[in-house]
């Protein structure tokens, strides 16, 4: 497919969830292009409101530099249950900054996570469709149909694949998992045009309230490279 011939989706700044540009250790790492997304869940608590979610984008970027040892937030882009998107690791998000999302497919990778833990449920299909936006547009920044196969790490694989492709994990959890195929097609829809949602008409919805035992922080524990 033709570079860049995709809108790119609304994006959520690192400034609007108040990143901490202090913690961060290192400059970004800038791959020559994205040739795969890695798809993850945070494994984190499902029951937090709108507003809590820059706080606890905020605790992942804390856990992930001073507990991991990383030089920032992990992920490249980060999703919650409105279907919001939320820029990551710091370089930009037009650009394959290198993350610390997969061990050993890092360099070449675009890695979204979905703020929630979804072995049990899937996101809502609000949340599908903009993970399946996000990755249309950016592989569609390298010319990577989203449908379609790629080489990445020196393996081929399908250009959209879950954590558990490229580790020993179960992310991002069984029913989150199930929907892929629908979001590699709705990923391959918008590349083309064809906005249409990523499976049946927001089968899951969920306006839940604040939790009072909500706890900031809560990573996908198996996103392991020490070398970012």
């Amino acid at each position: 497919m033709a570079k860049n011939s995709v809108a790119q989706p609304e994006v959520a700044t690192r400034k609007d969830w108040g990143a901490s540009e202090k913690l961060v250790r290192n400059a970004p790492t800038i791959a020559d292009s994205v040739s795969a997304a890695v798809i993850h869940h945070t494994d984190g608590n499902n029951d937090y409101a709108a507003e809590d979610v820059p706080a606890i984008l905020r605790g992942i970027q804390s856990f992930h530099i001073t507990g991991r040892g990383w030089s920032d937030i992990g992920y490249n882009m980060l999703v919650d249950k409105y279907g919001r998107l939320w820029e990551g690791r710091a370089g930009g998000v037009k650009k394959a900054v290198v993350g610390a999302h997969a061990a050993g497919y890092n360099t070449g990778s675009f890695g979204i996570s979905v703020l929630g833990d979804y072995d049990k449920k899937a996101p809502p299909q609000r949340t599908l469709d903009a993970v399946a936006e996000a990755i249309g547009w950016k592989l569609s920044l390298s010319g990577v149909k989203a449908d379609g196969s790629t080489s990445l790490a020196g393996e081929e694989m399908k250009a959209i694949v879950g954590h558990r492709d490229v580790g020993q994990t179960s992310c991002p959890g069984d029913e989150f998992y199930a929907k892929f195929d629908s979001i590699r097609q709705a990923a391959d829809d918008y590349q083309t045009g064809n906005k249409a949602g990523a499976g049946e008409e927001y089968e899951n919805k969920d306006e839940s309230d604040r939790q009072p035992g909500l706890v900031p922080g809560v990573i996908d524990s198996n996103a392991r490279d020490a070398r970012t």
